[in-house]
């Protein structure tokens, strides 16, 4: 083929094929490769991230009903990280795009695991504001591992039923749109997932804000009262304000990243028009939202004592088996100190 007669796609950041463009040589655009290659970053570091993460909760750190949904969390953000990296396979491989059910699945995974882990912040909030503003009695009564597994039942439900009406007739695919998540559906359906987000968003934020005004009340009041009796249940309620304190920084942070581009999917429901500048802007919002997935593992190693200890016990167990060996040690020779002490005196 001539040289001068090729043309490249000119593609925008979500795959949107807009008119041919003349070029002295096939290929994607500077911009669109370091997109790319953020992509395959992301998926590489949420997905080692998040495996720990199963590994450590699920094995070495004591069960807990909060462990439980952490856990989830993790699985949410290990798939919104396989789906970064599918992504390749839709600029690579264009006939992908002309498929309504690999198109739909291109951004409804996505979705769901979206949803899914806005749920998941939402019901780890619940499972923290009733430990802190309802009492041990409450939460014991309340927050059965029954309970809990049907919130995480409800957690992947929901989401997967939303999620799956454009497969069953709920899109546009008729009108032959190019494959972009701003075309292929029902303007009131970019509504529901957006308000829906937003209002567990809204709650989750109240719920801290709760959470953050009976923790200061209780903690003050138990700084007050010094009784050795009240030891133990003192710090019983330092531990869940710390727990609250870890879960709030996770919200905050996918808040953050995702609240921005939800914003983009309720202008679509209103019929906000569509044009390249909005495409290549709501790509960028989307993997900051995306991005997110790797996030959280980080959070937990900043946060978390228990967390990096296991962790580094996994990475170098030879020097962390040195470690406990050395305070073993110490322990014995402080143990032999004082009882020499003691058969002098």
């Amino acid at each position: 083929m001539d040289t001068s007669t090729e043309y490249f796609v000119n593609i925008s950041l979500d795959n949107t094929t807009l008119s041919p463009v003349p070029s002295s040589r096939a290929g994607f655009p500077p911009l669109l490769v370091a997109f790319i290659s953020l992509q395959q970053t992301v998926f590489v570091i949420s997905f080692i991230g998040n495996t720990f993460v199963v590994v450590i909760f699920s094995m070495y750190i004591k069960g807990s009903i909060t462990n439980k949904f952490i856990i989830n969390l993790a699985i949410n953000d290990l798939f919104t990280g396989l789906s970064s990296g599918s992504q390749i396979f839709y600029f690579l491989y264009r006939d992908l795009t002309k498929n309504m059910y690999s198109c739909f699945l291109r951004y409804q995974v996505v979705s769901v695991m979206t949803f899914a882990s806005q749920f998941n912040m939402t019901f780890i909030t619940a499972d923290r504001f009733i430990a802190i503003c309802g009492g041990p009695t409450l939460y014991q009564k309340l927050m059965t591992k029954r309970t809990s597994n049907i919130m995480i039942a409800l957690a992947w439900v929901i989401p997967l039923l939303v999620c799956s009406l454009p497969f069953m007739g709920f899109n546009k695919w008729d009108l032959k749109p190019r494959c972009s998540f701003a075309y292929i559906f029902e303007e009131w359906y970019y509504l529901v997932p957006s308000t829906t987000i937003y209002t567990l968003m809204l709650a989750t934020l109240l719920m801290y804000a709760l959470i953050l005004r009976k923790a200061f009340t209780l903690l003050r009041r138990s700084l007050d009262n010094t009784k050795e009796t009240n030891v133990e249940r003192r710090e019983a309620l330092q531990q869940s304000i710390r727990s609250a304190k870890v879960t709030a920084t996770i919200t905050i942070v996918f808040i953050l990243c995702w609240a921005p581009y939800e914003l983009y999917q309720f202008k679509y429901g209103l019929g906000d028009p569509r044009d390249l500048a909005n495409f290549d802007l709501s790509s960028w919002l989307v993997f900051l939202g995306i991005a997110n997935s790797m996030m959280n593992p980080f959070i937990y190693a900043w946060q978390k004592s228990d967390f990096r200890k296991n962790l580094a016990s996994i990475l170098c167990p030879y020097r962390m088996e040195q470690i406990i060996r050395g305070s073993d040690v110490k322990r014995h020779v402080n143990d032999e100190s004082c009882r020499r002490i003691k058969t002098t005196n």
